[in-house]
């Protein structure tokens, strides 16, 4: 199993929360690796060097990707899982998580659970809508639920 992490330069995290994450998944056993985005974060805040994380452009066909960050962070991460075939987890590290909803507070558990094969799948259809939107001005909203409590609201500018 090989993790594939997901996330952006511009991430709320504390210099401690990269550090869990990464303690975490050397602790988990796992292959893993990061965007390069991502890389230069643990770069320039943590110190890690190229030689010390391996950074991926399109994941392999085994793992699963990981998205770490809110919502926004997950929406992008579903293109490369969608592309690769690969299952997708969102890790919520802002104050709302749509989307995102393990925990980061537990992180060694959720990659344990993960290389253990301890999870469940849930499918979900991805929309892929086209047109000249140039011109336009507008806010499109997209809300799908199935009687469920949960409501997954998309924002498409």
């Amino acid at each position: 199993m090989k993790i594939y992490i997901h996330s952006r330069a511009e991430l709320e995290a504390t210099e401690n929360d990269l550090r869990e994450l990464v303690d975490a998944l050397a602790g988990s056993g796992a292959r893993w690796a990061v965007n390069a985005e991502f890389a230069s974060v643990l770069t320039e805040r943590l110190g890690i060097t190229s030689a010390d994380v391996e950074v991926f452009t399109k994941p392999d066909s085994d793992g699963v990707v990981v998205s770490y960050g809110g919502d926004g962070t997950f929406l992008e991460a579903t293109r490369i899982a969608a592309e690769s075939d690969l299952p997708l987890l969102g890790i919520n590290i802002g104050r709302l998580g749509f989307l995102a909803h393990a925990p980061k507070e537990d992180l060694g558990s959720v990659f344990g659970d993960l290389v253990a094969d301890n999870y469940a799948i849930m499918e979900r259809t991805m929309l892929y809508i086209e047109g000249d939107f140039s011109k336009q001005h507008l806010h499109y909203q997209c809300a799908v639920s199935q009687n469920n409590p949960e409501c997954f609201i998309y924002d498409i500018s």
